[in-house]
């Protein structure tokens, strides 16, 4: 069974042609067989879809694709217009002739201004439409409370309305509202502020008690019953739903009784069965304790002030050091100013003070010992250690490395332990070797012409200059160039415009000598060099 191979005919394409060569021969070159790619061009005025130079087209089983066209300059439009608050809803393309178009959709909460669709209209789109905040309804309805101003049914974006809790509550929160995208944010709340029952006070009675509920700011007043006074303000206030602080009735005369006893101290007098009022007692401590705290008290309408106490100023067992013991440790307590010395153990060292002190009853802060040992010496390239060891290495050891054969040490050849980290180990660079070859096709020469030192050690620098007749490339690298890793980043050179040999600048009339003067002279430049 023969199979007929389609080929694909000449293509014509108005206001565009093919490459000169299939103009020329498209007897011969069509029909083209298929996978067969041609470009073409587009006249003066027009381009094709994609705005290409020179667009491919290829032979397939269905025709010349993509098939070519030509548009006239201004019917071909690449990006359509977006919209804020909005949604393209038609697939973009990567081009767009005149006449066609994209549709839009306003993303929740925004309405559409305008029409839905922008048109491509000659290289220009119409006016996109717009996505605008929805307003808000009537505003909104607050338990116990009520809107301030004139009440509007519709709201712009942005508007806010303002509430006024109403008498006996309290507003929670923010006391407004705000229209965003079509509806209101979190409503204020207004809870209830009044109060109850007044708070009892012994040995007292209210003057005037007249409800169950009383409204903010609304006072309750006390009187002491016979034979006792008031302490603090005859009254209370309603605040935020719970009463001020309320009166205290205390006997009339304000005498005391003994003064109370403190923990490991006693009073310096006699003990009273009775104090008067503003009497004072003093306290002591025991021994190996101290007074904190006022040393006296006084007698205050019936009550004392508050006693000192007695903290006891030995310490105890001092505080263990991680890597470290003790090397005065005693049995029992330790007396004020007593210390105590810590010794690191070996590979350790203190950041501190290695001691602590006994002061009121604490030790003072102690040392740490910090580990100062190093571990496995830092690895180098190309380089080999000469004397490692395993585990850990103690401080002020050294560890030696050798370069491998081809490679030249930079830097110490060793490293040493020193506070738990290694000293900065050395570099194994390759050398570099300059190529005659490079030189050569680069047009370049080395600088200086008595050096003709082609190898040469990392780090080091090695200086170039441009062949007679040539001027430096300034995209190329510089002129010195550092051996680094075993390469080196060669300059280049042109052929210089400006460069005239010995034997034509003789020809130039002798008016033209003052332009001599800056032309540049090849056996000059030679013996310079």
């Amino acid at each position: 069974m023969n199979r007929t191979v389609r080929h694909c005919d000449y293509p014509h394409i108005e206001n565009g042609a093919l490459t000169d060569y299939y103009e020329h021969y498209k007897e011969r070159a069509f029909p083209a067989q298929l996978g067969v790619s041609i470009y073409y061009r587009c006249l003066d005025g027009y381009v094709s879809e994609r705005e290409e130079r020179w667009p491919l087209i290829r032979c397939t089983k269905a025709g010349w694709s993509p098939a070519p066209k030509c548009l006239k300059t201004g019917q071909n439009s690449s990006r359509p217009p977006t919209i804020e608050n909005g949604d393209t809803t038609t697939f973009l393309e990567k081009g767009y002739t005149s006449g066609s178009f994209v549709e839009f959709k306003c993303q929740k909460f925004y309405a559409m201004e305008g029409q839905n669709r922008s048109f491509c209209d000659n290289g220009n789109w119409t006016k996109a439409p717009l996505c605008l905040e929805m307003p808000c309804r009537d505003a909104p309805d607050v338990p116990h409370a009520q809107a301030e101003g004139s009440i509007k049914t519709n709201y712009e974006p942005g508007e806010t309305v303002r509430y006024q809790c109403h008498p006996g509550f309290i507003a929670v929160g923010s006391q407004e509202v705000t229209c965003k995208r079509g509806q209101w944010t979190h409503l204020p709340e207004c809870q209830g502020a009044t109060c109850g029952d007044q708070p009892a006070v012994a040995n007292a009675e209210i003057i005037d008690q007249r409800y169950r509920r009383y409204w903010p700011a609304e006072r309750v007043q006390y009187q002491c019953h016979e034979g006792f006074e008031s302490h603090g303000p005859n009254d209370v206030t309603c605040i935020n739903r719970e009463w001020s602080q309320p009166p205290t009735c205390e006997e009339a005369g304000g005498k005391c009784g003994p003064p109370p006893r403190i923990d490991n101290g006693d009073i310096v007098s006699f003990p009273l069965k009775q104090y008067v009022l503003n009497s004072t007692v003093e306290y002591k401590c025991k021994s190996l304790h101290i007074l904190k705290g006022p040393q006296s008290v006084r007698c205050d309408s019936g009550q004392w002030t508050d006693p000192p106490v007695c903290l006891d100023v030995t310490c105890g067992a001092p505080p263990e050091v991680t890597n470290a013991i003790i090397v005065n440790n005693v049995e029992g307590s330790y007396l004020p100013g007593a210390r105590v010395q810590y010794k690191c153990q070996e590979g350790f060292e203190s950041m501190e003070l290695n001691e602590v002190t006994c002061e009121d009853g604490e030790w003072s802060q102690p040392p740490t010992c910090q580990d100062v040992t190093c571990g496995a010496p830092p690895e180098v390239t190309n380089a080999t250690i000469v004397n490692n060891e395993e585990g850990r290495y103690l401080p002020g050891a050294r560890v030696q490395y050798k370069c491998q054969e081809g490679f030249e040490s930079m830097g110490l050849n060793d490293v040493i332990c020193e506070d738990g980290e290694w000293s900065q180990p050395p570099t194994c660079q390759e050398p570099c070797t300059t190529s005659p070859e490079v030189m050569e096709k680069n047009n370049i020469r080395l600088r200086w012409r008595t050096e003709m030192k082609l190898y040469s050690e990392g780090g080091d620098f090695i200086e170039f200059d441009c062949k007679n007749g040539y001027a430096s490339n300034p995209p190329s690298s510089a002129f010195r160039v550092q051996c680094v890793e075993g390469k080196l980043a060669y300059p280049k050179c042109t052929k210089s415009d400006l460069y005239i040999s010995f034997t034509n600048l003789m020809k130039i009339p002798k008016v033209q000598t003052d332009i001599l003067n800056t032309v540049k002279w090849e056996e000059f430049d030679e013996k310079q060099r």
